[in-house]
C-alpha cells in the first residue's frame, strides 16, 4: 500500500516541476531606422537581426496593398 502513494507523490512532484513557470509575452519590435528587429519576451531580448529589409518604398502610416512600403503601427498576429 505505501509503495504505490509514495509512487503516485514522487509522480505528481515531478509532473509538477516540469510544469515549469509561465512564459510572458512573446512580441516583435521592429526599429526601422537603425534596420533591427529583436524579438522580445517581456521586456528582454530573445533574438537580434541586423540589417533587415524595409522595403522599397520607405516607411509610412498608410496601409495601401502593392505600395512596396512597409505600413508603421501596432500589428496583432
Amino acid at each position: 500500500m505505501r509503495c504505490p502513494r509514495l509512487f503516485g507523490l514522487i509522480l505528481c512532484c515531478c509532473a509538477w516541476l516540469a510544469w515549469g513557470q509561465p512564459r510572458e509575452d512573446v512580441w516583435i519590435l521592429v526599429d526601422t531606422k537603425s534596420k533591427r528587429l529583436q524579438v522580445m519576451e517581456g521586456k528582454q531580448a530573445v533574438a537580434v537581426f541586423d540589417n533587415i529589409a524595409i522595403g522599397r518604398g520607405g516607411t509610412t502610416y498608410e496601409k495601401r496593398r502593392g505600395d512596396n512600403k512597409t505600413p508603421l503601427g501596432v500589428f496583432h498576429v
